[in-house]
């Protein structure tokens, strides 16, 4: 991993091309791009490194974590990795012609911000009967908020002054979001077994409730925003919780991949609503059972 100072990204880039396309390998990535200022600066918040993958067709979001967190260690934590097949059009035109991609723009993200809280808007006007009694509909409104959230982090300070008329800290209260507000609570509880145990408890009940959509046809997962929304809230949840696990559990159960669990995490709840589906459709249909059975096995050795 590179340190300090100036350095120019295609000389970087070359360096590390050995260790690149080995770990591009590993992790189903069959073609990457860097993009970027000319010449980086590890220590600038504005040095930023874009690579833009193209995984093979059976990748899943494990695959994309994997290779975020070794791209990251290659070249320094200010490393953002996007899925080819994640972008819209627009951002990866935007990507490919200016090296900057439209997630960096404020008015790409005002737009975000406005379509999701139409969504919820939308489903909220179905009435507060339907809304309870569909955990479908609730997932789907929670996420969009979450997307709010997300996306409101990423306006710039010149545009917040613009709208100060806007409480942007508090533009969707985070206690209406329970992965935000599940973190406050797990940030209130000791350190040791019992907040593993509750952890892995949290991570068991998320897995189980994406596992509820195993055997559906990817078909119908794809075209259901209401699915898409729930594998991806549920998911979220399930990486989060490693966050708190103990150095220690996680060093006796290393075998379970919980750094790129977190880094799946990130890797959805920074993308907003541009997700890879077809990798999170097979990280439900391959991934999602074996960590769920692993993760139940920790539980049963720490409570006995």
């Amino acid at each position: 991993m590179y340190g300090k100072g100036l350095m120019r990204l295609d000389e970087l880039v070359k360096a590390e091309g050995e260790n690149i396309r080995r770990v591009a390998g590993e992790h189903g990535a069959k073609a990457v791009r860097f993009f970027g200022k000319l010449e980086w600066d590890s220590d600038s918040p504005d040095g930023s490194i874009f690579v833009l993958a193209e995984f093979v067709p059976d990748c899943t979001l494990l695959d994309q974590a994997s290779l975020s967190l070794n791209m990251k260690n290659i070249f320094g934590h200010n490393v953002e990795v996007f899925s080819q097949a994640a972008l819209p059009q627009d951002v990866l035109s935007s990507l490919l012609e200016s090296g900057i991609p439209l997630t960096h723009d404020d008015e790409y993200n005002l737009g975000g911000i406005q379509t999701a809280i139409e969504k919820a808007e939308r489903y909220k006007a179905l009435g507060r009967e339907i809304f309870e009694q569909n955990e479908l509909v609730q997932t789907f409104v929670v996420h969009q908020l979450q997307i709010v959230h997300v996306l409101s982090n990423r306006i710039s300070e010149d545009m917040k002054e613009e709208a100060d008329e806007i409480d942007w800290e508090n533009l969707v209260p985070l206690e209406e979001i329970p992965l935000y507000k599940g973190r406050e609570l797990v940030d209130e509880v000791p350190a040791g077994r019992d907040k593993d145990l509750m952890l892995l408890n949290t991570m068991i009940y998320a897995f189980e409730l994406v596992e509820k959509h195993v055997g559906r046809t990817e078909d119908d997962s794809q075209e259901d925003e209401l699915v898409r929304s729930w594998l991806a809230h549920h998911l979220t949840v399930a990486g989060d919780a490693c966050r708190g696990l103990s150095p220690q559990l996680c060093e006796a159960t290393a075998d379970i991949p919980w750094h790129v669990l977190i880094e799946m995490a990130n890797i959805i709840e920074i993308s907003g609503s541009d997700l890879d589906w077809q990798a999170i459709w097979n990280t439900v249909e391959h991934d999602v059972m074996p960590v769920l059975a692993a993760v139940r096995e920790v539980r049963e050795n720490l409570e006995s």
